[in-house]
């Protein structure tokens, strides 16, 4: 559902516009908003009300915006700056360098249920970190059908970039598969990103 944003405002005109600028100016004239830059001149003052319709002021119900940031999971200190974070207002994610030796540390305190976490798997054995994290979950009583976020895996992408496999092209592009099926108790999880 949306909402009509002119529906909230008086229409204007641009008589109207140029009186609240002259106005807001006390004083000032509309010329002294007039400058000069390297492109040429610069007339801040504009005002095409033909161009003004409830078509380009349309806002969605939920504007849900996913905020993410990125952590070394071998980082030190991963975790402190994972939860500072999260309380300044990242709502996703990302992970890279996780492992069975970090991973409680790393989500001590995360509430992975009401955020979404992308977890970077581009490595020699990508099915082995999403079986770390699956079992990580399972141990914290989550459930994975309602995770929101994604495993990081393109090893094509890799080649495209760097030049390089993550490992070699066979055993990299068999792992496309092994990653497919580990990655099934994750149902709201995207899969192959990059």
């Amino acid at each position: 559902m949306t909402k009509d944003l002119l529906s909230v405002f008086e229409p204007g005109t641009q008589e109207g516009w140029l009186n609240k600028i002259t106005s807001d100016l006390k004083g000032k004239s509309l010329e002294s908003l007039f400058w000069e830059s390297e492109i040429g001149p610069i007339n801040p003052v504009l005002f095409h009300y033909e161009e003004v319709t409830s078509d380009n002021f349309q806002q969605k119900e939920n504007n849900s915006w996913n905020i993410r940031q990125r952590f070394d999971a071998a980082a030190k200190g991963a975790n402190e700056q994972i939860l500072l974070a999260l309380k300044g207002g990242v709502n996703s994610i990302e992970i890279s360098n996780l492992s069975s030796k970090n991973i409680n540390d790393v989500f001590s305190g995360v509430m992975l249920d009401i955020i979404h976490v992308y977890i970077d798997i581009n490595t020699t054995n990508p099915k082995s970190i999403i079986d770390t994290f699956y079992q990580y979950c399972t141990s914290e009583n989550i459930d994975t059908k309602n995770l929101k976020g994604g495993f990081i895996y393109d090893p094509i992408g890799n080649v495209a970039l760097s030049g390089n496999w993550v490992e070699d092209e066979k055993k990299d592009l068999s792992s496309i598969a092994e990653v497919l099926l580990a990655a099934d108790n994750f149902n709201n999880f995207s899969i192959l990103n990059y």
